[in-house]
């Protein structure tokens, strides 16, 4: 039911929207399982979150590539689980707890891959703290998070170590921690090299404070800014090279919850809308980025929960045709895409990838033995093809394009084969060919 505020709220974000943006660019969906709640995604296009398994039961899990989800394995004695976030080796972070409300009794965690599994390890709490929680972990493998006496407020900012987890000095939180190893709390943000921190000064206003959620490897941030009125929070961002940008109007509770490299933000509304800011073309409602050819979603105005630097987002979705709630992976049409021409066993065949990062090496694979999961440490990137076959590679023009002619062997008549493209961090659609 819409209060007059939750309606304020959604006008703003309307208003908002309507001005000064381009066209929005298509998305598709893939539905990554009912009742799963995606919190995170890397730039290979893995997503992490948690399986709601029986109404009060949490379980962490993976999904790879748009691929169904793998639930996560629990230590000895441990009966639910969190995650919170995955870097771009896969190292998972999060929580376990020994009862079945996994936010009363947590204990900190890291599932690390191993082959095509993972192996889970408690990351401890702090001398006199009973629990704890990993909130982010960076990619060089520096974990952040909370410790302390209540589940559900761990007051002390701790980063979790080798030899055990250390009180983070001078701030009081640590929500995310990137590359360059700043962590941020608040307003500020803290250097893990030199334990120094950097206070950013509020826009100007008669605000309470800042409440941080999300940072990027240029020191940008995001979260909301709190004023005094009863619609008192606005989402917004912080970007180094020009100061705060205000994403949308007040709300009674709004935030933004995700910012990636380029400078593209997700935010919120209670109960009204979840949206998204694209750096460069403007601000749009998740909803209407999804293509008419995937049918009728309802992206959740909880929904926007992480974006990478391709843009690909995860949501909680209802499919409206078939009432299936959950996680998706939202990926842009058409951004980064392989054509193949005519496919003809002994004649050279064409193929086309198009959307590429403009001078970026190019990589086309082939599979013969059907779709499946494979991931690609070198670039990343997680393929939808199992074991792939280099087939060609080269380096896109500064438009993009990639345009290359392969032998294509008489031996291959008859066959089935699935074809793919690939650069450092981000892949193609998969098309699938048989040969004539």
């Amino acid at each position: 039911m819409f209060t007059l505020r939750s309606i304020h709220a959604l006008l703003c974000l309307l208003i908002w929207t309507s001005i000064g943006r381009a066209a929005p660019p298509s998305y598709e969906v893939r539905f990554l399982g009912e009742g799963y709640t995606g919190t995170a995604i890397n730039e290979a296009g893995s997503v992490v979150g948690n399986l709601n398994v029986d109404g009060t039961r949490l379980r962490a899990a993976v999904s790879h590539g748009g691929q169904p989800l793998d639930l996560l394995p629990l230590p000895p004695g441990m009966e639910t689980s969190r995650a919170n976030d995955i870097n771009d080796a896969g190292v998972i972070v999060g929580a376990v707890c020994p009862n079945q409300y996994v936010i009363t009794q947590p204990l900190a965690a890291v599932w690390r891959p191993v082959g095509q599994s993972y192996e889970v390890e408690l990351l401890g709490t702090l001398q006199g703290d009973p629990y704890s929680s990993a909130y982010a972990i960076n990619n060089l493998g520096d974990i952040v998070g909370g410790s302390g006496f209540f589940g559900w407020n761990l007051g002390n900012p701790v980063l979790f170590t080798g030899s055990g987890p250390v009180r983070l000095p001078h701030i009081d939180a640590a929500s995310d921690v990137n590359d360059r190893r700043r962590v941020l709390s608040g307003p500020q943000l803290l250097d893990l090299d030199t334990m120094q921190v950097q206070t950013f000064p509020l826009p100007p206003g008669n605000w309470q404070g800042f409440a941080a959620a999300a940072l990027n490897n240029y020191d940008d941030f995001a979260g909301y800014v709190v004023g005094f009125s009863g619609c008192s929070t606005f989402p917004i961002r912080y970007r180094q090279n020009s100061g705060w940008h205000f994403l949308g109007g007040c709300a009674t509770t709004t935030s933004a919850t995700a910012i990636n490299d380029r400078g593209d933000t997700l935010f919120y509304y209670y109960y009204t809308a979840s949206g998204v800011y694209l750096e460069g073309e403007g601000s749009f409602g998740i909803g209407e980025l999804i293509d008419p050819s995937q049918g009728p979603w309802l992206i959740e105005w909880f929904g926007a929960n992480d974006i990478n630097e391709s843009r690909q987002i995860v949501a909680y979705a209802i499919n409206l045709s078939t009432n299936a709630r959950g996680a998706v992976l939202l990926t842009p049409f058409n951004r980064y895409s392989v054509e193949v021409g005519n496919l003809a066993g002994g004649t050279n065949a064409a193929f086309t990838i198009q959307g590429a990062t403009p001078l970026a090496s190019q990589y086309l694979v082939y599979s013969l033995r059907g779709t499946g999961s494979t991931y690609v440490r070198q670039l990343n990137v997680t393929l939808g093809v199992a074991q792939p076959v280099l087939f060609a590679s080269g380096r896109a023009d500064q438009n993009g394009l990639f345009e290359t002619t392969v032998r294509v062997p008489h031996a291959a008549t008859g066959r089935t084969v699935w074809f793919q493209g690939a650069e450092m961090n981000r892949t193609t659609n998969v098309v699938s060919r048989v040969v004539q």
